[in-house]
């Protein structure tokens, strides 16, 4: 039995990267300050990636920065309201 033809498309390929994907714990509710560094030799010099507020006690944030950096090393704590 044949079938009715079908179309065929090809796509050019997809770009993929791994993104860093962390997961913040907390008391649900509160306001964190999430730092990265891109060295912990002295002095760090920590900048601020984002402000996250938690709707749960724990919950995933992705670092979509771009470019996307080498390596990066993170801290967070409880924003001051």
């Amino acid at each position: 039995m044949t079938s009715a033809p079908e179309a065929l498309s090809v796509i050019p390929p997809v770009q993929r990267r791994l993104v860093p994907t962390l997961e913040l714990t907390g008391q649900a509710k509160t306001l964190l300050n999430l730092n990265f560094a891109s060295s912990l030799s002295p002095p760090v010099n920590w900048q601020l990636l984002s402000t996250v507020a938690l709707t749960n006690p724990s919950q995933l944030y992705c670092d979509f920065s771009s470019p996307p950096a080498p390596s990066r090393f993170y801290r967070c704590d409880t924003k001051a309201v």
